[in-house]
């Protein structure tokens, strides 16, 4: 499904215990509070969260940012979180803002629910 140029990302709860965040294909939107609680919850209700990157082509470095937020958060909560299908923009970019080696990255959703 395609994303209108207001949304940086959907949730999708597969079950209870597992929640996709599929990002945009440019995620350059400002990152607001309601964002953050929203995210901040998906990572609080669910065992496993995969971030799907698959289809993005350009992250901001500020939702880079927020996403290593996101998995520290989930380390200390006991949530399997990984981040899926990154291509090598957003590894480099991530690389760059020195926060790679705090994400866990597979190569597709998949792969998050058996970690």
């Amino acid at each position: 499904m395609p994303f209108d140029d207001s949304t940086p990302y959907e949730v999708d709860e597969r079950t209870a215990e597992r929640a996709v965040i599929r990002f945009a294909p440019i995620c350059d939107h400002q990152r607001l509070a309601e964002h953050e609680d929203e995210l901040n919850s998906v990572v609080e209700q669910h065992a496993a969260v995969a971030c799907d990157m698959s289809e993005t082509k350009m992250i901001a470095s500020d939702w880079l940012r927020w996403i290593a937020r996101l998995a520290i958060k989930a380390e200390k909560a006991g949530t399997t979180f990984a981040v899926a299908g990154v291509n090598d923009i957003v590894s480099q970019t991530a690389d760059l803002l020195g926060i790679k080696e705090s994400l866990t990255v597979v190569d597709s959703v998949e792969d998050v629910w058996s970690l």
